[in-house]
């Protein structure tokens, strides 16, 4: 008698399609798995090419607006092949206040014409990119003051005038001296000064601008340029500058010649007749709309009561006194052409020197 193996046969077929069916979706969760692992992977190197580009903007911002800069050129890690600033995991466009790209390897691009910082971060594969503004400090912009317009200049961290200050009502000649009154906060039409020779255009069209007193630049009556006076002014000090804007102190002439100087020295509490800050005196007469600009306006010699040094003498007014033995002097600045550097001087607050306003 036959045996009928028809039944076997179907058991057979049955077991391998349940078979084919338990690999199929086990495939398919190994699928999902991987595809999992995967999407999971690039969200963390998303997130990390994120972090980067993040990163990138913060160290060009932080270099952008508290670093001791002038120059685009000045910033780290300029790649001079496409010019930007290149980091192992970012890129950083600049851009200006126009939208166009800024060539971090130029030589004369003011720091501050940088208005836009695109980043891209990159991790495994996987780039972001972001943007952010460079906040502005208002330097580079002109100011308008006594009817004259003075352009600003960004300088390391310091935003000065690119022009000396010209306000105020010319003295007859060089022996009047400025009266007892102080001048009035904000009113430059209350001030005096002195113009060299006593010509009109040594102030406004050859652009010397006035020379002041150490009192009258900062505001006090006359008096207190006299040697045995001694009198307080404010830190900072506005003096006849527009709101916003002050009178220098010696720490703050010793910031700008600092950061301008080529030499190794830069003493900030050197004696009157040391020479020293080698190269800050030639930079600070290079004459440009992204440079100090300063002039050889020369001075008022109190002493002989006569006007010196004009194209050759430039003279920088301070805020702060000196005090030598119970004699009352200012710390100003000289820069003489044919000597390389700066001097810190201990002169007479009776002496007319030029003036320049810093930002607040």
């Amino acid at each position: 008698m036959k045996t009928d193996k028809r039944p076997k046969a179907s058991v057979l077929v049955v077991s391998i399609m349940v078979l084919s069916i338990i690999v199929v979706i086990a495939l398919s969760a190994s699928l999902v798995s991987i595809r999992e692992q995967k999407s999971v992977a690039g969200e963390a190197n998303s997130s990390k090419a994120f972090q980067a580009a993040d990163s990138g903007i913060e160290f060009v911002m932080n270099e952008i607006v508290n670093g001791n800069r002038t120059f685009v050129k000045q910033l780290s890690h300029c790649q001079v092949s496409d010019g930007v600033i290149h980091n192992s995991n970012y890129d950083v466009q600049l851009y200006n206040s126009s939208g166009a790209k800024i060539d971090c390897t130029s030589q004369t691009e003011p720091i501050y014409n940088i208005t836009q910082l695109k980043s891209t971060g990159t991790d495994l594969g996987q780039s972001r990119a972001i943007e952010a503004a460079v906040p502005r400090s208002g330097c580079g912009e002109v100011v308008n003051y006594g009817g004259q317009d003075y352009d600003t200049v960004q300088i390391g961290t310091q935003c000065w005038f690119r022009q000396n200050l010209n306000v105020g009502n010319m003295l007859p000649n060089v022996t009047t001296t400025p009266d007892n009154t102080a001048p009035t906060l904000n009113s430059p039409n209350t001030v005096s000064k002195w113009c060299y020779g006593d010509s009109v255009a040594n102030c406004n069209t050859n652009k010397y601008g006035g020379l002041y007193t150490w009192a009258e630049a900062n505001g006090l009556p006359n008096s207190c340029s006299q040697f045995y006076t001694s009198c307080a002014v404010s830190a900072p000090n506005q003096g006849i500058c527009p709101a916003g804007w002050h009178i220098p102190s010696d720490t703050e002439l010793f910031t700008l010649e600092n950061f301008l100087k080529t030499g190794a020295t830069c003493d900030p509490n050197r004696s009157s007749y040391t020479l020293d800050c080698i190269g800050a005196d030639t930079n600070m007469k290079i004459v440009s709309a992204s440079d100090f600009s300063l002039l050889n306006g020369g001075m008022n010699f109190s002493f002989s009561s006569s006007y010196f040094g004009i194209n050759s003498y430039a003279t920088l007014q301070s805020s702060t006194e000196h005090n030598s033995g119970g004699m009352f002097t200012s710390y100003a600045r000289w820069m003489i052409d044919g000597y390389n550097g700066v001097y810190r001087m201990e002169d007479s607050k009776a002496d007319g020197f030029s003036v320049r306003c810093i930002k607040t």
